[in-house]
């Protein structure tokens, strides 16, 4: 858990935004390490690097961040700018050390596999904001990232599920997830969304589910372009969600 560590925008106006090369140096080192105890075992991804919003929360504390979108709002702008450029730079420095598998590519922690490669961005912050501030501040720099590698996707939790109005006028945007929190909306709440999303997107829902959540899904949305994590406290109990997904949606 990174504690903040910009005090002051004047220390970022006056010396940039700087990539720190012995680190990046570390995490190219690892992606490699990684590739070579692979051996086409498994496959590589490119790791979960969030995204502008949570890393300028991770610099300046959540707290203050949001105050910053009132009290700095042209140094937050270029902050915003600065944390895509270095998303983008570091992405495809560990891209360039990651070789297909499977005649394809992995990503990151979201388990699904493609035939382009690509990487998933995500901004949990915005669940702070407004709809006003997320396209004020950081619509232009998602965008960005989604179209800056072949094959991208996004990691939502239902409070920042207002951002789907944007996300569908991405064009290169693939995939948008949502988890189904603990606490939050339920898929009842959450189903219209779903089906805005599957208009011209792939979706992909990651929770413990029901055989009621289930049955809604199976009633109300397509299946094509639509993928499902299946989450328990066991693989016994994982192993009884898939028989009923087979049973609902048929083999």
């Amino acid at each position: 858990w990174s504690q903040p560590n910009l005090d002051t925008y004047d220390r970022l106006e006056k010396t940039g935004l700087q990539l720190n090369g012995s680190w990046l140096e570390l995490l190219v080192e690892f992606t490699r390490w990684l590739v070579k105890l692979s051996d086409g075992r498994f496959p590589v991804a490119v790791s979960l690097m969030r995204g502008p919003a949570d890393l300028l929360a991770a610099m300046r504390g959540v707290q203050t961040s949001i105050y910053d979108l009132f009290d700095y709002t042209d140094q937050v702008d270029r902050a915003l700018k600065a944390l895509t450029d270095a998303w983008i730079e570091v992405a495809f420095a560990q891209l360039a050390h990651i070789p297909k598998f499977a005649d394809g590519y992995s990503f990151s922690c979201m388990n699904l596999w493609g035939r382009k490669p690509g990487a998933w961005f995500q901004d949990d912050a915005i669940a702070f904001w407004s709809p006003e501030l997320y396209r004020r501040y950081v619509y232009d720099c998602e965008a960005r990232l989604s179209s800056c590698i072949e094959a991208t996707g996004i990691h939502l939790h239902s409070p920042a599920l207002f951002t789907v109005d944007e996300l569908m006028r991405m064009p290169d945007l693939d995939i948008i997830e949502v988890n189904l929190d603990d606490v939050g909306q339920r898929i009842p709440e959450m189903i219209p969304r779903f089906r805005q999303i599957l208009k011209n997107k792939r979706l992909y829902v990651w929770g413990a589910f029901t055989t009621e959540d289930l049955m809604l899904m199976k009633e109300n949305l397509p299946t094509s372009g639509l993928a499902l994590q299946l989450m328990a406290e066991t693989p016994e109990e994982v192993q009884a969600l898939i028989s009923k997904v087979e049973a609902i949606w048929g083999k």
